[in-house]
């Protein structure tokens, strides 16, 4: 005979029993609901498969797109560009091109010209005046930022007016290898570097403008603006640069503004890192102004005006037998 203990024992066992094949029963229902499932969408895995294919087809498309444009754009920035191109008719009815390049010395060419087509010697200035009649005038750089790229090669962002900044930036990126992307984190950063001192540049008045003919027969202007007088040399030296005309040619371009401009009154030298300039004081200039644009333009604490004050005006008044540690104006 059982016991009550025994009964309450195989009740638990067949309930278990039971709630096991339940557990059984779902498992295969959902696995078979899964299978059918899986066996509807066996079709679509061809397409799937081949939108795969598609994507990795149109990013390397992309890829080789931008390779090449990116060699076009680092092609052309190395490249001096045809300024112009003049039809000259020489004897026996026969035309040939006078051809100018940025940078070329246009009397030379001329000259060369004249040689290789056996013209009398007076066609040279007669070359030289109808190119630089024809050379369309070039609008002014209104900002020039040197930097180095990769290689530690000195390269220049130039706007001309009209131009937009952040575009001539992301350009330079690609045509310089600073990156191979508009969105790559370098090409980023000297954008923002490159906003920032346009943006500074833009807020400092136009001195004056000075038309320069280039040895290769440009007319251009020379913006000058508040605080370039500095650095004169350096100023024209970075244009220089990017009009791709000898060093030579910056001297006198220099001295032609510093001419120019009202008349120097006192110089004070500085020193900054890797740089030596000359804090420039022109007639009219009010001191304590003069110097604070100088310290603002050129990245130097402001603490530095008292005591750059002190030392133009000691220039200013060469017969004072004590100079006052400087201070703040009030």
């Amino acid at each position: 005979m059982l016991s009550l203990s025994t009964f309450r024992d195989r009740n638990a066992m067949q309930a278990a029993a039971v709630y096991v094949r339940l557990q059984e029963k779902i498992l295969v229902r959902e696995t078979l609901r899964a299978l059918y499932e899986r066996q509807d969408h066996l079709d679509e895995l061809p397409y799937q498969v081949e939108e795969m294919k598609r994507q990795q087809e149109e990013r390397k498309q992309e890829e080789e797109r931008r390779r090449v444009l990116n060699e076009a754009m680092r092609r052309k920035a190395l490249e001096p560009r045809v300024l112009l191109s003049v039809p000259v008719d020489l004897p026996g009815g026969v035309t040939r091109n006078l051809t100018v390049h940025e940078g070329e010395e246009l009397e030379a060419l001329a000259a060369q010209f004249v040689r290789n087509h056996s013209l009398a010697a007076a066609a040279v200035k007669t070359l030289v005046d109808a190119v630089k009649e024809k050379m369309p005038e070039e609008e002014p750089i209104v900002y020039a930022f040197p930097f180095l790229d990769p290689y530690g090669v000195k390269r220049v962002v130039a706007v001309y007016s009209a131009q937009n900044v952040s575009n001539v930036t992301q350009e330079a990126c690609i045509a310089y290898n600073v990156s191979d992307s508009f969105d790559d984190e370098d090409c980023a950063n000297l954008v923002a570097v490159s906003e920032a001192a346009y943006e500074k540049r833009m807020k400092l008045q136009v001195k004056l403008y000075l038309p320069v003919t280039l040895p290769d027969g440009r007319s251009v202007k020379f913006e000058v603006r508040e605080g370039d007088h500095h650095d004169l040399m350096g100023f024209v030296a970075t244009r220089a640069t990017v009009y791709r005309i000898p060093d030579g040619f910056v001297y006198g371009v220099a001295n032609e503004i510093h001419k120019r401009l009202p008349p120097e009154v006192a110089s004070l030298p500085v020193n900054l890192p890797g740089r030596n300039l000359q804090l420039s004081i022109r007639q009219g200039d009010n001191i304590e102004e003069a110097v604070t644009a100088f310290c603002e333009l050129y990245d130097l604490p402001l603490e530095n005006v008292p005591q750059l004050r002190q030392s133009v005006m000691q220039k200013l008044n060469p017969g004072v037998g004590f100079v006052a540690k400087g201070k703040p104006m009030q």
